[in-house]
């Protein structure tokens, strides 16, 4: 039988998204999320309390430690785009840039890589207020948000994605109410170029 033996520079890792995983709901200048609402008003679909008992916000020295101890060596860290712009797009929060920060040194410090995801459907209430995605508007927040990222932190990591679940997040967020912000509407005819 032939032995397979994985590249130097592949990555065991693991991933998950600050919005759902993080908690720290309102703290240290953070406003709310699309999700933030929904855990409100669908609390019956998710675990109850979801976005309050996680507190990765409070653990990730531990939490990093852990991930070197199993031998992890990357993690796909998705990051909350309303823990950093907080009512618009022009409101940064240097509570949440040093937060982050820390996040990055502490996971290379147990030689973890972070892998950076800008966006996982965490779109902030002050832009769904005029329209979210639908609104051509959100671009130029969005490029705000990421210039800021980059600025801050891009020198973090060698590896960054701008969003994920791109087909998920449309289909059951835009042509449906499964997930926020529920638009389910194929025509949406309100919004604005």
């Amino acid at each position: 039988m032939k032995k397979y033996s994985f590249p130097d520079k592949f990555l065991w890792g693991s991933a998950f998204s600050g919005p759902q995983t993080e908690g720290a709901f309102a703290i240290d200048g953070k406003t709310p999320t699309i999700w933030d609402h929904w855990f409100k008003i669908k609390k019956n679909r998710f675990f109850e309390g979801m976005n309050v008992k996680n507190d990765f916000y409070h653990k990730y020295e531990t939490d990093s430690k852990i991930m070197g101890q199993m031998g992890l060596n990357g993690l796909v860290y998705n990051l909350d785009w309303t823990r950093v712009m907080l009512i618009n797009d022009s409101s940064i929060n240097m509570e949440g840039i040093i937060f982050y920060k820390n996040v990055f040194a502490s996971l290379k410090a147990n030689n973890v890589q972070i892998i950076p995801i800008l966006f996982h459907w965490d779109t902030p209430l002050w832009a769904e207020a005029y329209g979210g995605w639908t609104n051509r508007k959100i671009l130029d927040s969005f490029r705000i948000f990421c210039q800021t990222m980059f600025e801050q932190l891009g020198k973090t990591s060698d590896i960054w994605y701008v969003n994920d679940e791109n087909s998920t997040f449309t289909l059951l967020g835009y042509l449906s109410d499964y997930l926020p912000p529920a638009k389910n509407n194929t025509l949406d005819t309100d919004h604005k170029n």
